[in-house]
């Protein structure tokens, strides 16, 4: 008998459900320490440093506050032994458009006595197993001719997750430069160098990335064989205010340099070349700049720059970050995507039973208003795309099923073969929660009704995967 699985997938459109305020990050936690710039507020504190100096050292949970207000302040926020939470106020957590917290310096090189990159950052978070929300960090200083390093956000411990935040600045916006890191559905702003660092695994999922002047987008200073350093931009959105061609995807800070763009959307400020070298004499042998499946009119591969290259599968997150991320505290149960992939079809194409071969597929089912059920079949090509569209705001639900393995009964060959789709709905999917797999297709801790698949089912959200 073949075991079989549901999920459910339901999807709120935007201003369908009026009065919904699930996503509203507007009142404090119990035990958080509330940040007001007015004072008002009862038992807060009108700074974020006064507030970082009220955390304690333990292995507690914490959790920092921050009302509506722009914060003229340097937050250093030392290591800690337990996890923290920095939660910013907003209507919206699922998107840096609704932010009303904003933290703003305008440190560089050029002022007296700072000797290192992070001594200008606006933010420097030098502690593990943080998550920060919905806060605008700025460093203003602007463009410079020397010195002009003025970091927004300095990232130097491992665990680190930033969720519905934008990072502005000019050079060296934000330095990924230790650990596993991962930032979603944010807002990164910059010209020259504006994402960089030495050792971080960083993986940044939806963000929007604005080019403001000439210059380099990436700067990947991984130097060594084993540094583990990886710079990942799952579809991202790269636009700009530079020009056509005035920027390029990177340029290697060490030799050893890693970063990859996929399925990125690649506005005309991007330079056919793609890449760039950090100066005619640092060795090229060992630079990994890939990328895959981009498109838009920067993504043209024609006069790509010979030591950068086309991938021909997509770098998986749980190969930057580690297959176990997700339970992790640093790790937030939301991601927030305008295209939710669906990879709902993770068996082989075909497997044996007692010498038959059966084909098995996933189907995605669209519920219309009328009750009436749309069926799309989804093949066995791993770059297929199942579109379903949207004419009007109405509440949505699709349905992936297809059938789980008895794994009495059935063997799987040595090279399997995936499929999957993707559902587009414009940028009105706000949530989703994502199914811990991995690649070695046996049953996880949880017992026989969770299923380790090859890469996560990720849907807005799910019911329990039943076996029968």
């Amino acid at each position: 008998m073949l075991a079989r699985f549901t999920i459910l997938l339901t999807c709120a459109l935007q201003g369908v459900v009026a009065g919904d305020k699930k996503h509203e990050r507007t009142t404090p936690g119990r035990g958080a320490i509330v940040v007001d710039t007015s004072g008002s507020h009862p038992d807060s504190v009108t700074t974020i440093g006064a507030a970082v100096s009220k955390l304690q050292n333990s292995t507690a949970a914490q959790t920092i506050f921050i009302l509506p207000g722009t914060y003229t302040e340097q937050v250093y926020v030392p290591s800690l032994s337990g996890p923290l939470t920095i939660q910013g106020y907003t209507s919206d957590s699922r998107s840096y458009q609704d932010n009303v917290v904003t933290i703003t310096g305008n440190l560089s090189r050029q002022t007296p006595g700072l000797t290192s990159n992070d001594a200008t950052s606006t933010v420097r978070l030098w502690t593990s197993n943080v998550k920060l929300y919905n806060l605008n960090i700025a460093n203003t200083f602007g463009q410079a001719n020397t010195n002009g390093q003025a970091l927004a956000l300095s990232a130097q411990k491992t665990n680190q997750g930033f969720y519905g935040c934008s990072f502005t600045g000019y050079q060296d916006t934000i330095y990924a430069n230790e650990g596993r890191q991962i930032y979603a559905r944010s807002f990164i702003e910059g010209a020259t160098d504006f994402i960089f660092g030495l050792r971080a695994s960083a993986w940044f999922e939806r963000v929007d990335i604005n080019v403001i002047g000439p210059g380099f987008i990436t700067a990947n200073g991984r130097d060594a064989a084993n540094n583990t350093s990886f710079y990942v931009l799952n579809k991202a959105r790269v636009t700009g205010t530079s020009g056509p061609n005035s920027t390029y995807l990177g340029r290697p800070w060490r030799q050893f340099s890693r970063v990859v763009f996929q399925r990125s959307y690649l506005s005309d400020v991007v330079k056919p070349e793609g890449w760039s070298v950090w100066d005619a004499v640092q060795s090229l042998a060992n630079v990994f700049y890939k990328e895959y499946k981009n498109y838009g009119p920067g993504a043209a591969t024609g006069a790509r720059a010979n030591f950068s290259s086309q991938l021909t599968a997509p770098i998986k997150i749980h190969d930057i970050l580690g297959i176990r991320f997700e339970s992790e505290y640093w790790k937030s149960a939301v991601s927030i995507p305008n295209l939710v992939t669906l990879h709902i079809a993770n068996f082989p194409a075909s497997y044996t039973l007692e010498e038959l071969t059966e084909q098995r597929y996933w189907t995605l089912v669209k519920e219309h208003a009328n009750d009436i059920f749309q069926t799309t079949r989804v093949v066995y090509d791993p770059d297929t795309v199942a579109l379903v569209e949207v004419l009007k705001p109405r509440p949505l639900r699709y349905l992936a099923f297809g059938s789980a393995p008895n794994r009495t009964f059935y063997q799987w060959p040595t090279q399997m073969v995936y499929t999957q789709g993707e559902v587009r709905v414009g940028d009105e999917i706000r949530e989703m929660v994502t199914v811990e797999v991995d690649r070695t297709y046996r049953e996880r801790e949880g017992g026989p009704n969770s299923w380790l698949l090859d890469e996560p089912l990720s849907f807005m959200s799910w019911s329990s995967m039943d076996l029968d």
